[in-house]
């Protein structure tokens, strides 16, 4: 018969937990760092249009937001260790 020591058991479960939570919660914040930076692209895309005219500067806002955006993914897919 196999005795479970149920403090190891415990302890291995808590343990466990604490690490998918951490995971989740990591995934969680980098999600809403996409979502954010995919916003602020669109809002800045809606304020260049909104005169029916697209300036230099206005795309070169664009174009800055996007690369905000792609690098955003990047981060999502290819984590980076925390700093």
């Amino acid at each position: 018969m196999v005795e479970i020591d149920l403090v190891w058991l415990a302890g291995f479960v808590g343990v466990t937990g604490l690490a998918l939570y951490a995971a989740f919660k990591y995934r969680l914040k980098q999600t809403r760092n996409v979502l954010k930076e995919l916003f602020e692209a669109v809002a800045a895309v809606d304020d260049a249009v909104a005169d029916d005219k697209v300036t230099e500067e206005e795309f070169r806002l664009i174009y800055a937001e996007f690369q905000g955006v792609i690098a955003a993914i990047k981060a999502f897919f290819i984590p980076q260790p925390p700093a």
